[in-house]
């Protein structure tokens, strides 16, 4: 199995790809860590009524810079790679942010996130087997 995802022409862009996704999921941590200091927000007039403190909540401010930047290096992938092989990566970011959130969050982690991290796993390495 692994001698067929080394084979892959475009296996050489997975760190990269892998980079992505890690910066996109830090990005959604310190999105999380930011509005979860500023407290709940009922509805969109009350998050348009209360931009002035998300603006400036540096939590927010730095999730969005780590979008950015994963999107900046995403578009240099799409340059490089068939979407078709490189999009199910981001998919990891599922799996990444389970873990992330037990341990910064302890959010909890049952039966039904750990089968859908397998099947994600499982369905992003038969992905980086296509040759095409």
């Amino acid at each position: 199995m692994l001698e067929l995802i080394r084979n892959n022409p475009h296996t050489a862009i997975i760190p990269l790809i892998l980079v992505t996704t890690f910066l996109a999921v830090g990005g959604q941590l310190c999105l999380k860590q930011g509005m979860t200091a500023l407290g709940e927000i009922g509805g969109f007039k009350l998050l348009i009524k209360s931009l002035p403190k998300v603006a400036t909540n540096i939590w927010v401010l730095l999730g969005l810079g780590l979008y950015i930047l994963s999107t900046l290096i995403w578009m240099m992938i799409l340059t490089k790679t068939p979407l078709s092989f490189c999009y199910p990566f981001i998919s990891l970011s599922y799996v990444f942010v389970i873990f992330a959130s037990r341990i910064i969050f302890k959010e909890r982690i049952d039966g039904y996130k750990i089968m859908a991290i397998i099947l994600i796993i499982g369905g992003v390495v038969m992905l980086s087997m296509s040759r095409s």
